[in-house]
């Protein structure tokens, strides 16, 4: 570990003030152990440039260098592509706006980078929710991503921007971009680490590595509006067909075929479950709720034809 080693640290953000103001006010108080430096990207995706003057009061006053940057154009690939821009240094770290990091989390994405030589590294996500959830939320775990101790060092399929590490040789060397056909609909993430991967293998002849750490925790802002069944049902649709969307940009129509197949099946099975578990745990039903319209989001998307077509359309602002 070389203290001569740098990590930019990028957020963007879209009308949250609050929420930018208690990220930036963890992020400024990293823990490096001097193993690191460290700087701050902030991308604001808002025309009016809302969150520049919150950076700008953080950066009278932080210990380390933050950059405030305005991407007009609205969609999450135009602000990640803008902050990818921006970074500078061997390493780049990914969060969102709604989440605040613990004080160690950089340190312990870093050191598990280097301890079980990973590409990239994903931390946990736990959620803070507004107000008490429904127990069907907490108990099936909705909002948690990767919060399992025993995961730290495992290998992941795929990975997100909401709590990563990675080499940025790696993203300059293979162009790697978040692909604007996903700006409003989600599923850029996917599609970037999909990518990502894929460019390891063809240059390297190896596997992209990708680790989870369970202890680079950060915490998830989930407010009331989220906690719903229709909310949840409406984002596992657009879950469906963005998978669909980065199949056909990838050519991959075996897979897309067997998806389709797939799906054909599991919409009768899942809906017979949820009828049997009518008066069951409500949990469980809402789980298998959720794949139900995952799937149908798959088939709807097959034949192009979605009743939601971006996140805005569902109430995910900024998402």
């Amino acid at each position: 570990m070389n203290r001569s080693e740098h990590i930019t640290v990028c957020a963007c953000t879209y009308k949250r003030s609050e929420l930018l103001t208690r990220m930036l006010n963890a992020l400024i108080v990293q823990e490096t152990d001097d193993h690191f430096t460290y700087s701050i990207v902030i991308v604001d995706n808002d025309p009016t440039s809302s969150a520049k003057s919150i950076v700008e009061q953080f950066r009278s006053v932080a210990p380390v260098v933050i950059e405030y940057v305005n991407e007009p154009t609205v969609g999450l690939s135009h602000a990640r592509n803008k902050a990818l821009d921006h970074t500078r240094g061997q390493y780049i770290a990914i969060l969102d706006d709604d989440e605040a990091p613990v004080t160690d989390w950089l340190l312990n994405l870093y050191t598990s980078l280097h301890r079980f030589h990973g590409d990239a590294v994903f931390g946990s996500v736990l959620p803070i929710f507004e107000n008490e959830p429904p127990e069907w939320i907490t108990k099936r775990k909705v909002f948690y991503w990767r919060d399992e101790k025993n995961l730290s060092g495992a290998v992941l399929e795929k990975g997100a921007t909401n709590n990563v590490l990675l080499k940025k040789e790696y993203v300059d060397r293979f162009n790697l971009r978040f692909d604007p056909i996903f700006a409003m609909s989600g599923g850029c993430d996917e599609d970037f680490f999909r990518t990502f991967k894929n460019a390891v293998h063809k240059n390297l002849g190896r596997d992209g590595l990708f680790i989870a750490s369970a202890e680079a925790v950060v915490h998830e802002f989930i407010p009331d509006d989220r906690c719903s069944i229709d909310y949840i049902k409406k984002r596992h649709l657009l879950e469906g067909k963005a998978l669909i969307t980065i199949l056909r940009k990838e050519n991959n129509y075996p897979i897309l075929a067997k998806r389709f197949i797939q799906s054909v099946c599991s919409l009768p099975i899942y809906g017979l479950i949820i009828l049997l578990l009518s008066a069951a745990d409500k949990g469980l039903r809402a789980t298998m709720l959720f794949k139900w319209y995952f799937h149908l989001g798959i088939l709807l998307e097959i034949f192009y034809f979605s009743p939601y077509k971006d996140r805005q359309s569902i109430g995910l602002q900024g998402k």
